[in-house]
């Protein structure tokens, strides 16, 4: 079964920046295709204060290509 992850546990954004780039790891057997719903949440930031939210829905969904080992995508 592979797993998902971030290579840090915290990332610190610089707030002038319009987007940050933080790419998903892919670990374990990739001979299949997988995706992740990836989002956003508040915490010491605010949504549509700081930020633009990423809602937990499908159209937050990365998905893994069969042989892909990271999402280079900009979120």
């Amino acid at each position: 079964m592979p797993a998902l992850g971030f290579m840090q546990d915290m990332f610190t954004v610089d707030e002038r920046a319009k987007r940050v780039h933080i790419p998903i790891y892919r670990y374990g057997d990739v001979n299949f295709e997988t995706s992740v719903i990836c989002y956003t949440s508040d915490d010491t930031a605010l949504v549509t204060d700081d930020f633009t939210e990423r809602p937990l829905s499908e159209e937050s969904r990365v998905t893994f290509s069969a042989g892909e080992r990271v999402s280079l995508g900009t979120y």
